[in-house]
C-alpha cells in the first residue's frame, strides 16, 4: 500500500517467505499441468471444477481456465439439466462471488456471471440485482458492477426502467460524484414514456451547486441537452464532377456511398475518404482516363442522399461546377432551435452564470455557459465564447492542448461564415493561430488555401484540399515526414504551387521528380 514502509525482514524469514514463494509456484505449475492434461483427453467433469476453483480462488485474472469451466459446465447441463439449475449454477455463483471478494474488478468473473445469466436465461436476476447493489454498496464505482447491472436491465424484462431511474437517483443522492450512477441514466431515460426533462435538470443543479468541481453531473447536464436535439438525416450537399475526380460532400459522415445512392454515368467511379475513414463527410472518386470528352455529363440521382440537392431523378451538370451549397451550421450545437427550446438553454445559462459568479476559479461552470452560449447562438455570443475559453485556459492550463484545438474549431466556424475570408475560389486561414483544421470537407472546392503563420502540426487534413491549386503552409509546425508526402504528392491532383517557407526539413528532395518538375515549391 501506498505510504506504509518496507518491513525489513531477517535473513531466516526472507528465506522462510522464499520457500512459501517457490511452494505456491510448485503447486501452480502442478495444476496448470493437470489441467491441460484432463482438457486434452477431454475429462470436462467435477475434478476439472475443483482443480480450476482452486487456481482462480488465488488468482481469478486467468481467462483461460473461466473458459475451460464454461465448458465444463455445458457438458454438465447436458447430462443433467435439472441438476445444473438447482445445484450446479448456484454453487458457480457462489464462487464467482468468493473471487469477486478477492478482487471486486476480475474481468473474468463479471464475465463468468454474465455467461450464466445467459445459460439460466436469466431465472435468477432478482437474486443478481441484489447481489450487484450489495457490491455496489461496498464501492459505489465499480464500473464492473454497474456494466453487469445494466447488462441485467438490457436482458430481463422482469426489471423496470423506472425502478432502475429510482436506483440511479438514490445511489445519486448519497453521492453526487457517482459517474456511473449518471451514466445509467443516459442508458435508462430514452425508454421512458414519462418527460423527466424538468426533474432531471433540478437534480443536475442541486448536485451542481453541491459540487461545482465534480464533472459528473456537468457532463450529465451537455448530454441531457444535447439529447434534445434532433439529428439530421444523411443529404448529399454538394456535387462536383470534373476530368479528373468526383466530389460529393454530406452534412454528416456517412458510409462509402453505394451505387444506389449516388448513381453518376461515368464507368468505373471507385469512392474513397480522403481521411481514409469508414464514415466520412467527404468522398471522392477519380475519374477514368478519357470517361468525359464532352463539356458536360448527364448525372443520374436516387436514393436519400440527393433529394434535398436534385429536383429530379436525372439532370446535366456542368463540368468543374460545384452543384448545392453547405449549411450555415456545424452540428446539432450551432442549428438553430426552436423558440422553446432556445428558452430552455437562455434559463439554464442563467444559473450556471450565476454559479460562475459565485465560484469564477471552477472550470465547470465556464465550459458548461461556454457550450451553452455556443448552442444559442454562436455568431451572436463570438465575444463572450472567447472570453471564456481566454478564462479556461488560464484556471486550467494543464489541458491548455484541447482548449487550443476548441479554439481553432470556433475560429473556423466563424471564418467560414465570413465572406470577406472565404469566396469561391480562395479561403483565408493565415495567422488566426491555428493547431488543426476543422471541418476540412468545407474547402474541398477551393483553389487557393493560405494555411500559413499556424500552429498547424498534423497534414492529415490537408488530404480533403482537392481542389487547391496553390497551397500556402508557411511558418506552421507540421512534421516533415511520409505522411505529408503522400498528402501534397498523392492526393491533391490540381496541385500547382507549395509555399512552405519556414518548415524546417521541407524541400524539393522529399517527393518525386515528376511531382517536383510540375509543382512549384517556394
Amino acid at each position: 500500500m501506498h505510504g506504509r514502509q518496507r518491513v525489513e525482514l531477517s535473513p531466516e524469514e526472507e528465506a522462510k517467505k522464499q520457500k512459501e514463494r517457490e511452494a505456491k509456484v510448485a503447486a501452480y505449475q502442478f495444476a496448470m499441468k493437470k489441467i491441460i492434461e484432463k482438457r486434452s483427453k477431454g475429462e470436462l467433469d467435477s475434478q476439472m471444477l475443483s482443480i480450476t476453483g482452486q487456481v482462480l480462488a488465488a488468482n481469478p485474472d486467468i481467462s483461460t481456465l473461466w473458459n475451460i469451466r464454461k465448458d465444463t459446465l455445458e457438458k454438465l447441463k447436458k447430462a443433467d439439466l435439472s441438476d445444473f439449475m438447482d445445484t450446479v449454477v448456484p454453487k458457480e455463483l457462489e464462487f464467482s462471488a468468493f473471487c469477486l471478494k478477492s478482487n471486486p474488478k476480475s474481468y473474468g468473473a463479471w464475465y463468468h456471471r454474465c455467461w450464466l445469466m445467459k445459460e439460466t436465461e436469466f431465472a435468477r436476476v432478482e437474486e443478481e440485482l441484489n447481489h450487484c447493489s450489495k457490491f455496489l454498496t461496498y464501492d459505489d464505482r465499480n464500473f464492473h458492477g454497474w456494466d453487469y447491472r445494466r447488462f441485467l436491465l438490457d436482458n430481463c424484462s422482469l426489471v423496470t426502467f423506472e425502478e432502475e431511474l429510482q436506483f440511479s437517483t438514490d445511489k445519486i443522492s448519497s453521492n453526487f460524484s457517482n459517474f456511473s450512477s449518471w451514466h445509467l441514466r443516459s442508458k435508462i431515460l430514452p425508454h421512458l414514456s414519462k418527460d423527466y426533462l424538468e426533474e432531471e435538470l433540478e437534480l443536475i443543479r442541486n448536485a451542481a451547486f453541491t459540487d461545482p468541481k465534480d464533472q459528473s453531473s456537468w457532463l450529465y447536464h451537455l448530454w441531457l441537452l444535447k439529447s434534445q436535439l434532433k439529428k439530421d438525416a444523411p443529404q448529399l450537399r454538394v456535387l462536383q464532377v470534373s476530368k479528373v475526380h468526383v466530389i460529393a460532400c454530406f452534412n454528416v459522415p456517412v458510409p462509402m456511398p453505394s451505387m444506389d445512392d449516388i448513381r453518376i454515368e461515368i464507368p468505373g467511379i471507385i469512392w474513397k475518404s480522403p481521411l481514409n475513414s469508414g464514415r466520412s463527410k467527404l468522398w471522392i472518386a477519380n475519374t477514368p482516363a478519357d470517361a468525359i470528352k464532352d463539356s458536360d455529363v448527364q448525372v443520374s440521382v436516387s436514393g436519400k442522399y440527393i433529394k434535398e440537392l436534385f429536383s429530379s431523378d436525372s439532370m446535366g451538370i456542368e463540368l468543374d461546377k460545384l452543384h448545392g451549397k453547405f449549411d450555415s451550421y456545424f452540428d446539432e450545437d450551432t442549428k438553430p432551435k426552436t423558440p422553446a427550446f432556445d428558452k430552455l438553454l437562455r434559463e439554464e445559462l442563467a444559473w450556471v452564470e450565476e454559479l460562475h459568479e459565485l465560484e469564477p476559479e471552477i472550470k465547470w461552470p465556464i465550459y458548461t455557459a461556454m457550450t451553452l452560449l455556443r448552442m444559442i447562438n454562436f455568431v451572436e455570443f463570438k465575444p463572450q465564447i472567447t472570453e471564456y475559453l481566454d478564462k479556461l485556459q488560464k484556471i486550467d492550463p494543464k489541458r491548455t492542448n484541447y482548449y487550443n484545438d476548441l479554439r481553432s474549431k470556433f475560429v473556423i466556424e466563424w471564418i467560414l461564415l465570413d465572406k470577406a475570408k472565404v469566396d469561391e475560389e480562395i479561403v483565408d486561414l493565415s495567422g488566426l493561430e491555428l493547431t488543426s483544421i476543422y471541418y476540412p470537407e468545407r474547402f474541398c472546392y477551393h483553389r487557393v488555401i493560405d494555411c500559413s503563420r499556424n500552429k498547424l502540426k498534423n497534414a492529415a487534413s490537408l488530404a480533403s484540399f482537392v481542389n487547391c491549386h496553390m497551397l500556402d503552409i508557411s511558418n506552421n509546425q507540421i512534421p516533415v515526414n511520409l505522411t505529408l508526402v503522400k498528402v501534397l504528392q498523392g492526393l491533391l491532383p490540381n496541385l500547382k504551387c507549395i509555399k512552405s517557407s519556414g518548415n524546417q526539413g521541407f524541400g524539393v528532395s522529399m517527393f518525386s521528380k515528376e511531382f517536383a518538375d510540375s509543382v512549384k515549391i517556394v
